[in-house]
Formats: structure tokens, sequence, C-alpha cells
């Protein structure tokens, strides 16, 4: 028996390859051209699915912030007020409140007869007239200028006189329902209350010196203010001179007579 070759089985083999994919083992030699082979001849991988949606478009960038108000632009360009101001600002409503205190008119220290005026007041005249002159139950408002409308300042002392003529005979030496004071102020004795009379208690010169305290500081009198010292001056003097005592019939007339040297002395009001 004539033996095959061994280069026609491995051609034959390849042939049955090449046309069924059996061909049976192939040997070690050509086992790597057997697999380039089927490398070959597999069909090349699928292409990946395209998607059929439709492509979204980028977002688009966020619009730019409204630009502010005008007012706004401007309260924040306005200067601020520093820091350190703040607490000068909380400050300053009590500044303005002792600020306020030291515009008060000074007060006038009494001196001289008017001291004495001042004491007399305080021990006789503030049971009724209180004494901030305020008036109450039992007497008339003093203050504020109340005492000057009944016995107003004028140039001949007469206010000042009929103020001491009322001092010293008062309700009774009036008499009920008689007008006193002022005509234009229209006062009558008794139309607050029934006032009694000094004039058996305090002298002439006590009377003087009540009625221009009474002046002085309830009044708000310049006028008597000024006449003050000049009186301590005239009394000092022995120039000016009061009786000890007036009486129940004093009117003021009478009182006028005896500040006659005040006019004399050039200083009248």
């Amino acid at each position: 028996m004539t033996e095959v070759p061994e280069y026609l089985l491995e051609r034959s083999r390849q042939r049955r390859l090449e046309l069924t994919g059996e061909g049976g083992e192939a040997p070690a030699a050509g086992a790597p051209a057997a697999a380039s082979a089927a490398t070959a001849s597999s069909p090349p991988a699928a292409a990946p699915a395209r998607s059929t949606l439709p492509a979204v478009p980028p977002a688009a960038p966020p619009p730019p912030p409204a630009p502010p108000k005008p007012w706004v632009q401007a309260a924040l360009a306005r200067n601020k007020i520093p820091y350190w101001v703040m607490p000068v600002l909380l400050f300053l409503p009590i500044w303005a409140f002792m600020y306020i205190g030291t515009l008060d008119e000074p007060t006038r220290a009494a001196t001289g007869i008017v001291a004495d005026g001042q004491a007399l007041y305080a021990a006789q005249c503030a049971v009724c007239h209180v004494a901030s002159g305020a008036g109450g139950g039992t007497g008339p408002r003093l203050n504020d200028g109340e005492v000057l409308l009944t016995f107003p300042d004028d140039a001949e002392n007469l206010g000042l006189a009929q103020h001491m003529a009322w001092v010293a005979v008062a309700t009774d030496g009036t008499g009920e329902g008689n007008p006193y004071g002022a005509p234009e102020r229209g006062r009558t004795a008794g139309w607050f209350a029934n006032m009694p009379g000094h004039y058996d208690e305090l002298t002439g010169t006590e009377i003087l010196a009540v009625v221009l305290y009474e002046r002085i500081a309830h009044g708000e009198s310049d006028v008597a203010a000024t006449l003050a010292p000049l009186i301590d001056e005239l009394l000092a003097a022995g120039t000016l001179e009061l009786p000890e005592q007036f009486d129940e019939n004093t009117t003021p007339s009478d009182v006028a007579e005896f500040l006659a040297p005040l006019l004399a002395a050039g200083d009248g009001a």
C-alpha cells in the first residue's frame, strides 16, 4: 500500500476547513494559521445603536439680576453715619434735657429787706397762698405775675402803695364787696375768701418787706427788684420812715405819702 504524503493530507484538511469549517485536528504547527483564518472570516462587530431621541440643546445662561431701584442705589451710595456716633446720639436726649435746665433764669438771692420779707411770707402768708404763691383753698394765686395784675407797677408807686394797704387792712378794713387794687382787674374784697389784715401784727417796715418779696418772687417785678436796695439805703439813712404800725383805716393814699421819699430820690418806678 502506497503511503500518502503528509503535505497532501495537510492540504486536504485545509480545503475541508475552508468549505465546511471542519477539518479535523490541525497539527500544532498549523494552529496559528487556522486561528488567523477563523478570525479573518468572522463578521465585524455591530456598531452601537444610535438614539432616535432629539438632541437636548444646552441650557441658556440665567439672565443677569435686575439693577436696583434708583432710590435703593441712592441709599447704598449715601454716606453712612459712623458707628462711633451711635453712643453720642444715644445720650443726646439726656444732654438736651440738661441743657434746657440751664436756660432757666437764675433765682434772685434775697438780701436786706427782701430777705426779711421772705421770712415773714413763710410765717404769715404761705399758710393761705402756699410757699410757691400758687394759692389754694383759702388764698388766691400770686405767682406767674398774678399779683402784679392786681397791683401793677407804675411811675408813682401807686401799685406798691395799694398792695401795702391791702396787706395791712385786707377784707375787714376795705369792706366786703368793695373794690381794691387796679380797677381794670375788678377785684372786690371777699371775692375769693376773707383775708385778715396784718396792721396789728406787722410793723410798717415789715409790711413793706413782705410786699416787696411777693412782687419780686411771685410777680417777677424788675421794678421792685430795683427799688429794694434803694429802700435799704433810705431806711438805713432814716430818709424813709414808716409807721410802727398801720391802722385798720389805712388807705393807699396814706401809704403813698410814706413812700414819697422814693420819688424824691429819683428812683420811683
